[in-house]
This record gives structure tokens, C-alpha cells and sequence, in this order.
């Protein structure tokens, strides 16, 4: 009869089994290697490969669902500036008490008229800062220096006006200048009444209001036909 190796065996290492399995390492005669566990294998990497399609398809609903709130947000805060900015533009009217003849002193009633209606609005905190006075000149595209009266006889004339708040001197190097709110001005010269409206120009002129812009009323829009 033959004698049977009676000799021990060992098992191996997880280190030891996972090189066997590789081939890197080739085990001793008294080391017992279980075979590649194929289906656990294949089992562990179905589930591992679903576990980073879930995460991965979580992490982009996430991620689109802070875009849609950041669109929301940011749709919600332009309509609130344009309602803001369509607020302010909307046409005020006044009558002038001057002869027909004298533009010159429809045009100081006309500042007068303004500057009173920005004060209210500073008052009900409409504006942010307070106008002291008014200065208008002849709207005139392009423009000129010094832009005459419309002439003898006009109908109406148009104004551009700025409703001023601070005023720099000036220096050496620099001429002054004044600041505040543009108005866009109509005045009818036959019937004695002006309308007026708070200009937001485009962005790329002043750029108020960001990137939202507001048209103008046909009763204001001076470069309208």
C-alpha cells in the first residue's frame, strides 16, 4: 500500500492567495490556495459599478437642481430690477406756467418741475440720494457744445436733464463736473405742459441696472421718430 503525504497544510495569506491569483507569487506545496472566487468577483464589481452609476447620477440631479435654483433666483432678481427700472421711467407731467414764446423760460420751469419731483422720490425712497437742482439743455444727436433753443415758433422741444446731486470742481488736471439722475424731457411750447421720465440707459452707456434694460415710454424716448 501507498503511503499517504501526511504532511500539513497551510493556508495562505490573503496577501498569498490574492498573488497566487495574479500569478505573482507561486505558492508553497504546503499551502492550500482556494480557487478565484469568480462569481463573488463578478458579483462585487456588478455592485460596485452600480454604486458609481447611482452616485454619479445623484451627484449631476444635484448638481442640475442647483442650476435650476440659481436660474430661478436669478430670473426672479431680473424681473425684480425691471420692474424696478419700469417704475422709475414711468412718465410725469407738469404744467408751466410761461409764455409759449420763451423757451428759455420753459426750460427753467421744466428744472424746477423735476427737481421737485425727485425730492418727493427721495422722499418716499424711491432715489438713493437727494437732487439739489436741475440743469437741461437741448437734446441734440450727435451732441454739441453749447446746443441751442429750439427755434421761433416750435411746437415742442426735446431735453435731456440731470437731476443733480453732487457737484466736483475743478482742478489743474481735470475739469468739473456734475452728478446725479438723467431725465429724457418733452415740452409742448403751444399747450404749456412737459413730460418727463428717469432715463436707465443700456448697458455699455451707464450700464444701470446691470444687463436688464427697460424701453422707454414713446412720450419720453427722444430718439424716437
Amino acid at each position: 500500500m501507498e503511503e499517504r503525504d501526511q504532511r500539513p497544510v497551510f493556508r495562505a495569506s490573503v496577501g498569498e492567495i490574492v498573488g497566487s491569483w495574479l500569478r505573482l507569487w507561486t505558492p508553497r506545496r504546503d499551502v492550500y490556495i482556494p480557487p478565484v472566487p469568480v462569481f463573488r468577483i463578478l458579483l462585487v464589481l456588478v455592485l460596485l459599478v452600480g454604486a458609481i452609476v447611482v452616485t454619479a447620477v445623484l451627484v449631476e440631479n444635484g448638481k442640475e437642481a442647483g442650476r435650476e435654483r440659481d436660474r430661478r433666483a436669478e430670473a426672479a432678481a431680473v424681473a425684480q430690477i425691471r420692474a424696478r427700472i419700469a417704475r422709475e421711467q414711468v412718465p410725469r407731467h407738469a404744467r408751466l406756467s410761461t409764455p409759449s414764446a420763451d423757451h428759455a423760460a420753459a426750460q427753467s420751469a421744466l428744472q424746477a418741475a423735476i427737481t421737485r419731483d425727485s425730492q418727493q422720490r427721495f422722499a418716499n425712497h424711491v432715489l438713493d440720494a437727494r437732487v439739489t437742482h436741475t440743469t437741461c439743455i437741448p437734446f441734440v444727436r450727435p451732441t454739441v457744445p453749447h446746443p441751442q433753443q429750439p427755434p421761433p415758433g416750435a411746437r415742442s422741444g426735446k431735453y435731456e436733464c440731470l437731476g443733480v446731486t453732487s457737484s466736483i470742481g475743478p482742478t489743474p488736471r481735470t475739469r468739473g463736473g456734475d452728478f446725479g439722475f438723467p431725465f429724457w424731457a418733452r415740452v409742448d411750447f403751444k399747450r404749456g405742459t412737459a413730460v418727463w421720465c428717469k432715463v436707465n440707459p443700456r448697458p455699455g452707456e451707464l450700464g444701470i441696472g446691470g444687463d436688464v434694460f427697460v424701453p422707454l415710454s414713446r412720450e419720453c424716448d427722444l430718439l424716437a421718430r
